[in-house]
């Protein structure tokens, strides 16, 4: 009888850190496998959010241009100047105020010199970048980005159906690259509580 229990006690020991190891062994490679499918999907995820809040910035710019050039455009196709709008800076101000992260809004001549503006701030693009936006625009529409702004445009045509003017909307490149990066730290910590949750749970 003792010689058996010499004998067997070993064998359960090393039995039982045999199966530990084992346990610990699959729980690590469960745990990887996890954490490449949370990554892969926290960055599916945010490239999507991205790419969606990008694509509605733009169209809510897209339509506060439009809102704001119909004034001018109506007296363009009429053969006067947008300069000539008795109340074109308090149209600029009105339109300025429906979204606080907006930076400017700029009136522009054909070949890009301001005629009226809200701030008094640099425009962040040129002439010719504008001329190039509104060739590649459509239905009168256009846009283009910079390094420090997303524009978003609307050509004013005049009797003769040619671009007399223009409306730019100016949006902040920062605003957008805060509020990804906002949501960045939510997806990130979102998907490392899931990654604990899964990793507990095997």
């Amino acid at each position: 009888r003792s010689d058996r229990g010499l004998y067997q006690q070993p064998f359960g020991v090393d039995y039982r850190r045999a199966h530990m190891t084992f346990r610990v062994r699959v729980w690590l490679e469960l745990t990887v496998v996890l954490a490449i499918v949370v990554t892969i999907l926290a960055v599916l995820v945010k490239l999507q959010h991205e790419a969606v809040y990008s694509q509605l910035v733009r169209q809510r710019l897209s339509v506060i241009a439009a809102a704001t050039a119909a004034p001018f455009r109506s007296v363009s196709e009429l053969g006067l100047t947008v300069a000539t709008v008795r109340n074109g800076q308090e149209l600029l101000n009105r339109a300025w105020q429906t979204d606080p992260a907006i930076s400017n809004i700029v009136l522009l001549d054909a070949a890009g010199e301001v005629i009226l503006s809200v701030p008094d701030a640099p425009v962040p693009f040129s002439g010719r970048q504008m001329a190039r936006a509104m060739g590649e625009g459509s239905n009168s529409q256009w846009g283009l980005e910079t390094a420090t702004a997303l524009v978003s445009g609307a050509t004013i045509m005049d009797e003769n159906d040619e671009p007399a003017a223009a409306l730019a909307v100016i949006y902040p490149m920062n605003e957008l690259r805060t509020h990804n990066r906002l949501i960045s730290s939510q997806i990130r910590l979102s998907a490392l509580a899931l990654l604990a949750g899964f990793s507990a749970l095997a």
